[in-house]
């Protein structure tokens, strides 16, 4: 009745938020918007594309505005960069 959805994600579209740190992570110098079937590379870019590849999942990734780039608590609640964008 319910199928593992660990083995096979079926295609689904996961968002991730993506931001230029090479060599990790090295995207296209005029990446400004969002969108999907982007290109990306680096170390850890060709591990999510190998990850991607064996779950069966397509890659939606977002950049965090400003170079914001992880994000920053700050004590009065509000959040910047990938971690704003994970709570929304």
């Amino acid at each position: 009745l319910f199928p593992s959805k660990w083995d096979n994600l079926y295609g689904c579209k996961l968002t991730v938020a993506l931001f230029n740190v090479p060599p990790y992570i090295i995207l296209p110098q005029n990446e400004m918007g969002n969108g999907s079937e982007r290109s990306y590379s680096g170390t850890e870019g060709l591990l999510l594309k190998l990850l991607a590849s064996q779950i069966n999942f397509t890659v939606d990734y977002i950049v965090p505005p400003n170079n914001e780039q992880r994000g920053i608590l700050y004590e009065n609640g509000t959040l910047t960069g990938a971690i704003k964008l994970l709570a929304e």
